[in-house]
């Protein structure tokens, strides 16, 4: 059976809701570190300013879009286990008054 480090775990969750911003690359031969280097100083003064706050924005709403689930998934499992009880509990009293 394979081991789950929980911090691979931990990270890869984060990864799922997480924005971030991608660096550009470009696959165009002799020239491609230039482009790169030209898009990388036109970002950040063209749209740096505007997009790093809507990215946190979005990381804050699906952070709390994520606990809100995970809540919910955990009053479920509660949810669940108490029902189980709950007809054990009845089908025990079914076997007692049973003839």
């Amino acid at each position: 059976m394979q081991s789950i480090d929980p911090s691979s775990t931990e990270k890869n969750k984060l990864s799922r809701w997480e924005l971030k911003e991608r660096p550009f690359q470009s696959s165009v031969p002799v020239i491609g570190g230039l482009i790169v280097e030209f898009r990388n100083t036109w970002n950040s003064v063209a749209a740096k300013w505007y997009i790093r706050p809507l990215i946190a924005q979005q990381n804050q709403y699906n952070r709390l879009l994520v606990e809100q689930i995970e809540h919910f998934y955990s009053q479920l499992v509660d949810d669940a286990r108490e029902n189980s009880e709950i007809s054990h509990d009845i089908a025990g009293c079914c076997r007692f008054w049973s003839i």
